[in-house]
């Protein structure tokens, strides 16, 4: 995909699932943009692109129950974990470098405040941008028709909950309760919570009164602590010395992978077998009609 890969100073930010998979090369970041979403379709939508090898096409209607029955439940199982630690490794405290928290849904109902928010994190500033450069690039932007680099499967929000049965959605709220409450993808009291797409276990006593507090307080102490960290180490050099860290660094993966994440691969073969069947009916299907 164009623009994938690249680490040179010609770009602020660089992509990557580290420590899930690897990317392109190592290299040493000065800060994180963590980009959440809902597992509800996260996690589906990693399944689609499992199965079809794309970003872009989904699974055949008519192979969705087969693979729901003999796949999706193990598979759910091991991406709830990945899913969970991966979150954990880049929020929990002490943090190597400024991490600032974006959520997938708040990029698509609300872009122009987020994208403000971000680029507030990116350059060290506490004011609302107004005047700015960036403040008008993000304020055009925002007004024109959505770029697509290519075209998504869906990417609307809770789409994917169709496709799981309540025991699972139960179990999805209960396995990963903590972070769920964080990112503010539990139903409040009040109901008035957009994102608000699981309940709340009955275990769980802690009150939602606001949903997206947690984010705004790590947000705005790790600006805080962006800020400080530029104002301790004026040299630019000195700072990019002590204030990193290494991603698409193989061990940690390796780590990562053997007690968390096994990924798609043990799931491949029941996978393909599965998938194939369209294939197989496709081939029988053109061959009858050659016929006629």
């Amino acid at each position: 995909m164009a623009g994938e890969g690249v680490i040179d100073d010609t770009v602020w930010v660089v992509k990557s699932h580290f420590p899930e998979r690897i990317g392109h090369s190592p290299l040493r970041v000065n800060k994180c943009l963590l980009l959440v979403r809902s597992p509800i379709d996260c996690i589906w939508s990693f399944f689609n692109m499992m199965a079809t090898q794309s970003h872009t096409k989904s699974i055949p209607d008519e192979l969705i129950g087969k693979l729901q029955e003999e796949v999706w439940p193990i598979f759910l199982q091991d991406e709830m974990r990945t899913w969970l630690r991966f979150h954990e490794r880049w929020t929990k405290a002490p943090q190597k470098v400024p991490t600032h928290v974006v959520r997938y849904e708040d990029l698509l109902s609300d872009p122009y405040h987020t994208l403000i928010e971000v680029f507030k994190f990116l350059l060290n500033r506490t004011d609302n941008l107004e005047g700015t450069l960036i403040e008008a690039r993000i304020s055009e932007i925002c007004k024109k028709d959505k770029p697509e680099v290519y075209k998504p499967r869906s990417g609307k929000i809770n789409a994917s909950v169709k496709y799981y049965s309540n025991d699972q959605l139960s179990e999805v709220s209960q396995t990963l309760c903590k972070y769920l409450r964080r990112f503010g993808y539990f139903q409040t009291a009040q109901d008035d919570n957009l994102t608000g797409f699981l309940q709340q276990p009955a275990d769980d006593t802690v009150e939602l009164k606001d949903p997206q507090l947690w984010i705004r307080d790590f947000n705005r102490n790790m600006l805080s602590a962006s800020i400080k960290l530029k104002v301790t180490y004026t040299n630019e050099k000195d700072y990019l010395k002590r204030v990193n860290v290494l991603i698409n660094e193989p061990r940690e993966m390796e780590f990562f992978k053997k007690h968390v994440a096994q990924g798609w691969r043990p799931h491949r073969p029941k996978i393909r077998e599965i998938m194939g069947q369209l294939d197989d009916s496709s081939s029988n299907k053109e061959s009858e009609d050659s016929e006629l």
